[in-house]
């Protein structure tokens, strides 16, 4: 049984209570360091861990951040999923579609 609200450890209210929030970056904790207070992981959707658009722009695949994301909700953590936009704001093809994998994944309807 999950709990429903915002932080899967927490209760339903969202009522902008100060949270203590954990944040670990490009990792995803595992055994013992998981912690009991509410936590996010943030990932980039680049394999190289790049955090904004390079040229060239490599990607993980949809499988290897639909498994980080299983991983982390799986472990009572949230996920907040870096995407790279171009110079000019669009989101290349490729992530798109890795966004549309994880949507499907999710039981999202819809695609971007």
């Amino acid at each position: 049984m999950s709990k429903g609200g915002v932080f899967p450890n927490m209760g339903n209210a969202a009522n902008g209570a100060n949270v203590s929030l954990q944040d670990f970056q490009s990792s995803i904790p595992t055994g013992t360091a998981i912690p009991t207070s509410p936590w996010m992981a943030d990932e980039t959707i680049s394999s190289n861990g790049s955090w904004c658009f390079v040229n060239p722009m490599t990607y993980k695949s949809a499988a290897t951040v639909i498994n980080e994301l299983d991983q982390i909700n799986a472990a009572g953590g949230i996920m907040l999923l870096n995407v790279s936009p171009e110079k000019d704001g669009t989101i290349p093809q490729e992530q798109i579609d890795i966004l549309n994998a994880v949507g499907k994944h999710l039981g999202a309807p819809g695609t971007f």
